[in-house]
């Protein structure tokens, strides 16, 4: 039986010195009245986060039972994701329909990253080494990853395939039960007929390989971002094992992103109204008077 090696990120990133480049992305002053810090399901929730100096969570809206997350062009940006059960998750992730662990087409049966109970990693970009990754980097569609490695077509896209892991199978008994040693060599030889079944973390199964990611919006929604292939940042990993208890996936999360302007325009990021500024209405004054002096009284004739 063929064993899945999945991938655990293990550090926080550290930028690597050579090459800087300088990003002319600034924090929209803009605020919404329904942004979202996360989007969130049973099992796992997801955020997106600017890899600036000063780190702040891009806001993310929910309509018609989409999620989406708005974002600047040059904005590099990381995917923390939350587990948000008592077992462990993999999530296999990707971005415009790339797996950002080895930039094939995304597969749900793919391999991905492993999280603790109730615990939480960082995607920080596409996977170059066991030590290092290249971020991501908000770009126009035509510079993305995807497109400038001919795997275009989904870009403004992430998608996220949770699977749960698989019970530990019981121990052996310490000693045979009695119908056991009555049977004797009969029970052995019929138990050796049973055929074996496949292991659901295998890469051996035969099943549908449903993509991660959704299929392409229509051309009136599509985004106006992709996500490019950025500077080297140091992560590591190590492979570990995971078995998982269904061929599918337990959960799947997909989130539309596009630019903050665009998101506007089609009413799904909502800025805040500022109330204006109305003089107080007290109603009629049942004291008119008061705080009047004596007046005098009218002169003489």
């Amino acid at each position: 039986m063929q064993r899945r090696q999945s991938l655990v990120l293990l550090g926080a990133s550290l930028w690597v010195g050579w090459g800087a480049v300088a990003h002319a992305y600034r924090p929209p002053p803009a605020r919404y009245r329904n942004a979202l810090a996360a989007a969130s399901g049973q099992l796992l929730s997801v955020e997106v986060l600017s890899q600036q100096r000063h780190q702040q969570q891009l806001p993310i809206f929910q309509k018609n039972g989409r999620w989406y997350v708005g974002g600047e062009h040059g904005q590099p940006y990381r995917l923390l994701l939350r587990n948000q059960s008592a077992g462990r998750l993999l999530v296999v992730a990707s971005v415009d329909g790339v797996n950002v662990l080895n930039g094939e087409p995304a597969a749900a049966d793919q391999p991905g990253y492993i999280i603790a109970p109730y615990g939480s990693l960082t995607i920080d970009g596409w996977r170059k080494s066991s030590d290092s990754v290249a971020e991501f980097v908000l770009t126009a569609p035509e510079d993305s990853y995807a497109e400038r490695t001919g795997q275009g077509g989904n870009t403004g896209i992430l998608g996220f395939a949770v699977f749960e892991e698989a019970p530990p199978p019981p121990p052996p008994p310490r000693f045979p039960p009695p119908a056991a040693i009555e049977e004797g060599y009969h029970r052995r030889e019929s138990s050796k007929s049973i055929p074996a079944t496949p292991s659901a973390g295998g890469r051996s199964l035969d099943h549908d390989n449903a993509p991660v990611a959704a299929k392409a919006p229509a051309a009136a929604e599509r985004s106006d971002l992709g996500t490019g292939h950025g500077e080297r940042v140091h992560s590591p990993v190590r492979e570990v094992r995971f078995q998982r208890a269904s061929r599918r996936p337990a959960e799947t999360l997909r989130i539309q992103y596009a630019s903050l302007a665009q998101l506007e325009r089609r009413r799904i990021a909502l800025r805040e109204r500022w109330p204006e500024r109305q003089p107080p209405d007290n109603g009629p004054d049942p004291f008119p008077g008061e705080g009047r002096f004596v007046p005098d009284p009218p002169p003489r004739r």
